[in-house]
């Protein structure tokens, strides 16, 4: 995964090639140090609304989040990777917030967009493992439970968290395809070569190569063995 920080490590700078946009956020609209010592997960949020730069919307709600996809792919990050943010009630001390720019039947969720907040997930989930030994499960929690691993904002009871019971979601993809989607940008070769019985070794395209790791990372997650005569992934 090619991500990259600013010296202290609280900013991201740049994922997968793609510049990430700073807009910080007052330091009242951050909740300090993260309680447990780290993040255990990420909640995805949309906004109900179609802005891209959510810096105004944060100030006049006196809410925060930690980043920002809009439909076009592009990043925003507002809040440092090592503090809270105030975007799930009682479970902000546990999850890294994303929201995505997006209003049901408006302006809905894009496949670029949902790709790029892919990506980010996959550094932030590599992030947490670099920084603090922590891995991060590629799995989605159903209901309230602050366990670690990715939650929808609606997940949140109105109890326990998500106080104000929203209703965001992700929508567009399914679960099963974000988080294979999220594999295949922690391990993504240039190119990589199969060689079969009787043909020509053939070297296959990033765009192919990515298209067969969701798919190997597809089969794994459902227990399927995969078998393969060899395979030869060039850096």
């Amino acid at each position: 995964m090619e991500y990259k920080t600013t010296k202290d490590l609280r900013w991201f700078t740049n994922i997968g090639g793609h510049e990430v946009i700073r807009c910080a956020v007052p330091t009242s609209l951050r909740g300090g140090r993260w309680p447990k010592g780290h993040p255990i997960g990420i909640v995805f949020h949309y906004t109900a609304g179609c802005g891209s730069d959510l810096s105004a919307v944060f100030q006049n709600r006196r809410v925060s989040a930690h980043f920002s996809v809009d439909r076009e792919g592009n990043i925003r990050q507002y809040v440092p990777l090592d503090e809270v943010a105030y975007h799930a009630d009682r479970a902000n001390g546990y999850y890294y917030g994303v929201e995505h720019t997006a209003l049901p039947g408006t302006c809905d969720l894009t496949d670029e967009q949902l790709e790029a907040s892919a990506m980010l997930a996959a550094a932030l989930v590599h992030y947490v493992t670099r920084r603090w030994g922590f891995n991060i499960p590629l799995r989605k929690i159903e209901g309230p439970d602050l366990r670690a691993g990715f939650h929808d904002h609606a997940d949140g009871d109105g109890v326990t968290w998500n106080l104000n019971r929203h209703v965001d979601r992700l929508y567009r993809w399914t679960w099963a395809e974000y988080l294979d989607t999220i594999r295949s940008h922690l391990f993504v070769p240039r190119y990589v070569v199969v060689r079969q019985s009787g043909k020509r070794t053939r070297p296959l395209p990033l765009k192919e190569a990515m298209s067969r790791v969701r798919e190997l990372a597809r089969k794994m997650a459902a227990g399927t063995v995969v078998r393969v005569k060899k395979v030869l992934v060039k850096e």
